[in-house]
């Protein structure tokens, strides 16, 4: 909540309890909070704040791996246009969630050291290092891959237009958040912030699972991966476990902070299965250079320099 409209308030005070199995939390507070509400941050173990650091430099580095195997390919073949949407969605409806649930941490940052600070928003960080990743890959799939012969255009067409969605869900979130931080405040409107925190983590935990159900398809289908990374895949199942208790075990963890990534990380293990699986089996190159054939011969029919002015 911004300081300045904090300031205009003289006494602001509202209790708001929420429990999940392992805790129970009560947060009161005032315009001015107190060191007996922010001394749940107070003293962070150095032992979890490295850890947080250096899972957030990991999770950045999951995601190279598929955004050199779409650099290189210059297609998004084998990625299936909703995982990349739902995908994107997922996290950005994540960082919302994590952004409302560490306004406690933020509104105590002033009277907490430089350190606890940090390590009070440090699960936020790792959100926003991950939804940075995962971002990049769909602006990839539209700028790296539009003058590419092998590029499918109804595909490109696709991932354009759900890119808008995408915006159009974030206009919509960031437009309910203002109205609720307008509005006069009272316990009712804390209320509310914290529904839209947990409503965009249920959506998050959903569009995380729902997005591999169009990629399974569509590897299914194919037979190979194509520009979907193996390495990505590798690295990211057990880490989504491992990141997933990391914000778990944080102060005043939120069920729909940590779930969503532990749903993905179990998908992902059954992605990764059925790529190694087709790997093993298929004759997996010849088939990628197959459809990109397909492809560029589609492209040529239609006329590609029409087709790539229109995108």
């Amino acid at each position: 909540m911004p300081e300045s409209l904090l300031q205009k308030v003289t006494v602001y005070t509202c209790t708001c309890t929420y429990t999940h199995t392992l805790l129970s939390w009560t947060y009161s507070s005032t315009t001015n909070p107190g060191m007996s509400e922010c001394s749940v941050y107070e003293l962070p173990p150095l032992r979890g704040f490295v850890l947080s650091i250096g899972l957030g430099v990991l999770i950045f580095g999951t995601y190279v791996p598929q955004h050199i195997r779409i650099l290189k390919r210059r297609t998004s073949e084998g990625l299936s246009p909703s995982y990349i949407l739902l995908g994107s969605a997922a996290s950005v409806a994540s960082l919302i969630n994590i952004f409302i649930f560490t306004m406690p941490a933020r509104r105590c940052c002033p009277i907490l050291t430089r350190y606890e600070c940090m390590s009070s928003l440090s699960g936020f960080c790792q959100i926003l290092i991950q939804t940075s990743g995962s971002l990049i890959i769909f602006l990839l799939c539209i700028f790296a891959t539009r003058e590419s012969l092998i590029e499918s255009r109804a595909d490109l067409l696709q991932i354009r237009r759900n890119f808008k969605i995408l915006i159009g869900y974030v206009l919509a979130n960031v437009v309910t958040y203002e109205y609720i931080m307008l509005s006069s405040l009272s316990d009712d409107n804390l209320n509310r912030m914290f529904q839209l925190a947990n409503l965009n983590g249920v959506a998050s935990m959903l569009m995380a699972l729902m997005q591999y159900i169009p990629q399974l398809f569509t590897t299914y289908s194919l037979k190979h991966p194509g520009s979907l990374s193996i390495p990505m895949l590798c690295l990211q199942a057990p880490g989504g476990m491992l990141w997933s208790y990391s914000l778990w075990v944080k102060t005043n963890s939120q069920w729909s902070s940590w779930l969503p990534y532990l749903v993905s990380a179990v998908m992902q293990t059954f992605l990764l299965c059925m790529c190694l699986y087709f790997k093993h089996v298929y004759p997996t190159e010849l088939l990628e250079t197959i459809e990109e054939q397909l492809i560029a011969e589609e492209n040529l029919h239609a006329g590609y320099n029409t087709l790539s002015k229109n995108i």
